[in-house]
């Protein structure tokens, strides 16, 4: 009787056997290579559509309530008719921008969709003077953005019948 005998392992099996760990530890190679390239990829489109997401509330919406001011603002909107802005409120959300309360700086945060994300909005006419410069976060100002993604959305609307372009920039 020709047979195996127990406890032999057959050459065909360790050989196959090498080839599936070497394969199985490949395939983990590639997929730990291949996810924190598509997370930094989802996290900077995540950050476009909150920029996109302000700039439309900025520029379409007039804010809740219509007159709102620091103590009262629940949504943030600059605008007084679509793509037309009001300067009084551009004015409300530059004097919110330049508070050292942090109760303030986190009712504007809140008020414009972006509890946890750090933005900064720039309005300026097409000669570059700046008609509102919103970054609350000013004492940070230098590690900003750095070190992290960043997006950066302009648009163009309309502030006393002249064109100016509102930058808005998330990270």
């Amino acid at each position: 009787m020709k047979g195996k005998k127990s406890g032999q392992i057959n050459v065909y099996f360790i050989l196959s056997s090498a080839i599936f760990i070497s394969m199985v530890i490949y395939l983990i190679y590639a997929l730990v290579d291949f996810y924190p390239e598509r997370g930094q990829n989802i996290r900077i489109n995540s950050l476009y559509s909150k920029a996109y997401l302000l700039s439309e509330l900025m520029i379409k919406d007039q804010g809740y309530p219509q007159t709102w001011d620091e103590n009262n603002i629940l949504r943030l909107g600059l605008a007084s008719s679509p793509y037309e802005l009001s300067r009084v409120k551009i004015t409300r959300m530059q004097s919110m921008c330049d508070s050292t309360n942090p109760a303030v700086i986190a009712r504007l945060l809140n008020s414009s969709g972006l509890p946890d994300e750090r933005m900064m909005v720039t309005i300026e006419d097409l000669d570059e003077n700046k008609v509102l410069d919103c970054n609350p976060f000013k004492r940070d100002y230098e590690n900003l953005f750095q070190g992290s993604r960043v997006a950066k959305i302009t648009r163009v609307v309309t502030l006393d019948n002249k064109t100016v372009k509102v930058t808005i920039y998330v990270s």
